[in-house]
């Protein structure tokens, strides 16, 4: 079927059409039905039209992954639509979304599992410009949902003891806690927490997070850090004999 005479929608000109290294490195990206499309169109001669009719993809789609001009003439002609026709897009926008919702959670939970380091150097970055209004609108939206909240809250704790006992000790320790703490030694703190109660569960005896290094003592005026390296796991009643004493050393 090579140089199919029938299938002419866009004739393969130097003006309309990339090479084929421009073809391949447009298509870097496509799926693999396209791919396999654009290797035919480039190396065998096939047109757009016979292409379309053995890959799931329209004519267009095809067109546009081997041709950038057609895909850049076809942006332009997009977005000079969209700012002409700005509430009918916003409508159809709306209701695409709507009948979609599956489709989008799906691509997002996927983009988000490829992306990971990338989705998350976005979100911190989100989240540290607009600091003040999110919490404003967090702050809203707990004062309008109380009880709703208070039932999170208390499911939250009995379903994440170990991470409600770091993040209590966390703000108990006040300045003992250094801002230069990296997110890894926070999840290194929170392992201690997780032993903690893990063995309380297994022996059915209380165990504690303990400072090696106490946060405050009346026996000497330089204290420990809430760090990672000044933490263990001890038995309740030992952590209570030891008090605010320091190592042996």
């Amino acid at each position: 079927m090579a140089g199919n005479p029938t299938c002419s929608y866009v004739s393969k000109t130097t003006s309309t059409v990339g090479n084929l290294s421009k073809g391949i490195q447009m298509a870097k990206h496509a799926p693999p039905e396209l791919k396999a499309a654009i290797r035919r169109y480039n190396r065998d001669g096939w047109s757009y039209y016979a292409l379309a009719k053995i890959v799931p993809h329209s004519r267009t789609a095809i067109a546009t992954w081997c041709d950038e001009e057609l895909r850049e003439r076809q942006n332009r002609s997009s977005r000079r639509w969209i700012s002409e026709n700005k509430d009918q897009h916003a409508e159809a926008s709306k209701k695409w979304v709507e009948s979609n919702k599956d489709h989008i959670s799906e691509y997002g939970r996927a983009y988000k599992k490829a992306n990971k380091e990338h989705y998350k150097k976005t979100r911190r970055k989100y989240h540290e410009e607009h600091r003040e209004e999110r919490n404003a609108a967090s702050a809203a939206y707990r004062k309008a949902n109380k009880e709703k909240m208070r039932q999170l809250d208390y499911d939250w704790v009995r379903n994440n003891p170990d991470k409600n006992a770091a993040k209590t000790a966390r703000l108990r320790a006040g300045k003992a806690c250094p801002p230069w703490i990296t997110k890894e030694q926070e999840e290194e703190m929170l392992r201690f927490y997780t032993e903690a109660h893990l063995k309380k569960v297994e022996t059915g005896e209380d165990h504690d997070v303990d400072h090696i290094w106490p946060l405050k003592s009346r026996k000497i005026e330089a204290c420990g850090l809430h760090v990672p390296w000044n933490l263990q796991v001890l038995l309740a009643g030992d952590n209570r004999k030891k008090s605010d004493s320091i190592p042996d050393s």
